[in-house]
């Protein structure tokens, strides 16, 4: 039985699948082993780890998609959930419809969901759409319905599997008052790679490891080392890249790390040959993906060993927003030269948020709004 005060409690929660090894082999695999903690109305948990950890599986089974191999989830009030593009809508149903289909699945009455129906296509900006099946919707048309349903159909429990970042800023930001808004009321579960979100958003953390044992940490956002698990998080697995025949250059990790004047981007590569020249780069993309910025590195001498590269973002050099980068190699072949991704995995940061200098970026136009060097003179006094 729940305890009167929490409205989630996960008690012993195990979830086990069958998989085949390389040598043909079946065996057992622990995604969640023993998983235990609880919530309180109005809490905001924040659910990280590695890919593979386990996250997704905890939301499909609080979000009863699936069911636990042992343990028990108690739930007390109305659960709602975006964990997938398409996942929670009916796709021939129109948008109206699935307003009120998902209304009606939360024992709302027809009359109490046309009251709050105008507020839902309003906030979406979809509404030429509305009679449109959902199935026609792009990803960013279905996630504003997504969303405009979720903040305004009440649900106790809201679940959040890496949508957050989706869609335009404007509209993000919209998404992230109407959240701070009913934050009192409904109890928020996140699930992130982006820390700056899950600072913001939360006040509990859920570390799932990725450790044979499958352990976990659950503690409040003030007691938990980000600085550790952020190094953590930017793991990568290693990606060889072929540059020459007989050179090859290995990706082994990447990361952003905050600093004092924005973050810093931080890189390990390995040559494993001797080859020519090579150098190491950095694009960084805007909310809608143009690529707003390209700094390339010194010479790489091209020695066989590992390297650590690091590069700073300071904040003075971009405006308010969102952000990713994606680093990669420069080299010379054929009388030209070649730019070759390292990773196809960005790194995502973002200023402008509280307590940032940055000004809101509506306010002037411009792919990139640096904080200059200015100097004002008075040159005569009234």
């Amino acid at each position: 039985m729940i305890g009167d005060s929490k409205i989630l409690e996960v008690n012993g929660l195990t979830k086990i699948f069958s998989r085949t090894t390389s040598q043909g082999k079946k065996e057992a695999f622990y995604a969640l082993n023993n998983l235990s903690f609880a919530l309180k109305k109005g809490q905001a948990l924040g659910i990280i780890g590695k890919n593979g950890s386990g996250k997704s599986t905890l939301l499909n089974i609080l979000s009863s998609i699936i069911r636990p191999s042992e343990g028990e989830v108690f739930v007390r009030g109305k659960v709602l959930s975006i964990l997938d593009i398409g996942t929670g809508m009916h796709p021939d149903l129109s948008g109206r419809e699935n307003i009120f289909l998902r209304g009606e699945l939360l024992g709302m009455s027809k009359q109490d969901i046309q009251k709050v129906y105008s507020d839902i296509v309003d906030f979406s900006e979809i509404g030429d759409f509305i009679e449109t099946p959902v199935k026609h919707y792009s990803s960013g048309m279905f996630l504003r319905l997504a969303f405009a349903i979720i903040v305004h159909l009440k649900a106790d429990i809201l679940l959040l599997d890496e949508v957050l970042s989706v869609g335009d800023l404007g509209f993000r930001e919209k998404v992230k008052h109407a959240l701070n808004a009913m934050s009192s009321e409904t109890t928020l579960i996140i699930v992130s790679h982006e820390i700056h979100t899950i600072r913001e958003f939360v006040d509990s953390i859920l570390y799932l490891k990725s450790d044979k044992e499958r352990s976990y940490v659950f503690s409040p956002k003030l007691d938990f080392p980000f600085d550790k698990f952020a190094a953590d998080l930017s793991t990568i697995q290693s990606e060889e890249v072929k540059i020459y025949t007989a050179h090859d250059v290995i990706l082994k990790n990447q990361k952003v790390v905050e600093s004092d004047i924005g973050y810093l981007a931080q890189f390990t590569l390995e040559i494993t040959s001797v080859s020519k020249e090579v150098y190491f780069g950095i694009q960084v993309f805007n909310d809608i993906d143009i690529p707003i910025l390209t700094s390339v590195s010194q010479e790489l001498k091209a020695l066989e060993g590992t390297y650590c590269v690091e590069v700073s973002l300071e904040e003075r050099l971009f405006g308010y927003g969102q952000y990713s980068i994606q680093c990669g190699l420069m080299f010379q072949k054929n009388d030209g030269w070649t730019v070759l991704p390292l990773s196809t995995e960005k790194m995502t940061i973002s200023y402008g948020e509280k307590d940032s200098k940055s000004y809101p970026k509506e306010v002037f136009n411009g792919i990139l709004q640096p904080t200059l060097d200015w100097k004002l003179t008075l040159t005569n006094s009234s």
